[in-house]
C-alpha cells in the first residue's frame, strides 16, 4: 500500500498498515470511552435521586444505565483481548525478545481487564436492590 504525504511517497510494510489500523480504532474507543465518563456522571445524579429520596423509578434507571455502561466496557476489553491474541499468533520467530515478552503481557492484561469488567457487569446485572457500590476507573 502507497501512502503520501507532502509530496513523499511511502511503502507501508504490513506491520505498519495494521498498526495504523488499530490507531484509527483506537481512536474511537476514546471517543466511546469520553461518551461513558458522561454517561457515568449523569448516571451519578441519578443515583443520588434514589439514595436520598428512595425513588423506585430512579433506581431501576440507574440500574439500567449502569448494565449499559459496563456491557459497553467489556465488549470493548473483550475486544482488545482478542486482538492481543491474535498479535500473539502473528509473532514471528525473527521479532525481538522485548517484543514477544511486551506482546503476551499486553494480552495478559487485555484479558484480566475484561475479566475485571465483565465480574463489574455480573453485579450490575444481578445487584437488583442496589447494595453493591460499583466503582469504575
Amino acid at each position: 500500500m502507497f501512502f503520501y504525504q507532502k509530496n513523499i511517497y511511502f511503502i507501508m510494510n504490513d506491520d505498519l498498515q495494521k498498526r495504523l489500523k488499530m490507531l484509527k480504532t483506537e481512536d474511537y474507543v476514546w471517543f466511546i470511552l469520553i461518551g461513558i465518563i458522561l454517561l457515568s456522571l449523569y448516571n451519578n445524579t441519578i443515583e443520588k435521586k434514589f439514595l436520598l429520596f428512595n425513588d423506585l423509578k430512579s433506581k431501576e434507571k440507574y440500574r439500567d444505565i449502569q448494565i449499559f455502561i459496563f456491557l459497553v466496557v467489556f465488549i470493548i476489553y473483550l475486544y482488545f483481548a482478542i486482538d492481543g491474541y491474535k498479535d500473539i499468533n502473528s509473532l514471528k520467530p525473527t521479532d525481538s525478545k522485548e517484543k514477544i515478552k511486551g506482546t503476551y503481557l499486553s494480552f495478559i492484561s487485555g484479558v484480566l481487564i475484561a475479566i475485571a469488567t465483565g465480574i463489574l457487569l455480573y453485579i450490575a446485572i444481578f445487584d437488583k436492590n442496589v447494595e453493591t457500590e460499583i466503582f469504575f476507573n
